[in-house]
């Protein structure tokens, strides 16, 4: 109790780490009754400010290769500036790689699959030739980093042209706007190469 905040942070995630690892890929399609209480409690703190980065990590390692849309449901995305305002940015990049992880078979090394972990509305304001609210903005440069994470892990050591083509493109793109000195280009990213030359 007398820890402060950034104790607390790391001794939970340690914890939920722990929790992944001696669970990694268990969790029963659909939960079973062992499954569901530990399902039920980690999905109140995922929602919990304290220990949502922590849950979300652990209903992620939990469920490694399951492909379960429900679990992956738990850790959607919020798409409101005000949900999105009472939350850490950082939390938006752990639920996107927990999301990737147990669903695993959908992964795919495209701009189309990766775009699709973006909810619309922040999709719609980044591609906006509008300045798009902070928490928006801040929100997709969590959610793509966290995607192309999740294609990275997927396709490690297979030197497929695909993962590596899609990768390279979003580093060029985070490369120049964090030579922006603030200023963000408009739209901020620039439109990706079509289907057939990322083949």
């Amino acid at each position: 109790p007398d820890a402060g905040n950034d104790a607390r942070e790391a001794y939970t995630m340690a914890a939920a780490l722990a929790f992944g690892m001696v669970m990694l890929g268990r969790g029963s399609v659909p939960p079973g009754p062992a499954d569901t209480i530990l399902v039920d409690e980690l999905g109140v703190l995922a929602q919990s400010p304290g220990t949502a980065p922590a849950a979300s990590v652990a209903l992620g390692l939990m469920y490694l290769r399951t492909n379960s849309t429900e679990i992956a449901d738990a850790l959607a995305v919020p798409d409101t500036v005000l949900s999105l305002n009472r939350i850490q940015p950082s939390l938006l990049l752990l639920r996107t790689l927990s999301r990737g992880l147990i669903l695993w078979d959908a992964v795919a090394p495209t701009h189309e699959w990766l775009r699709a972990q973006i909810p619309q509305a922040i999709l719609e304001a980044v591609d906006s030739e509008e300045q798009a609210d902070d928490a928006l903005e801040l929100a997709y440069y969590n959610i793509v980093p966290a995607a192309c994470f999740v294609v990275g892990l997927k396709y490690a050591g297979t030197a497929r042209e695909e993962p590596y083509g899609l990768l390279v493109h979003y580093y060029d793109v985070f490369r120049r706007l964090a030579y922006t000195n603030g200023t963000l280009p408009s739209p901020p990213l620039p439109s990706p190469p079509s289907s057939s030359s990322s083949r």
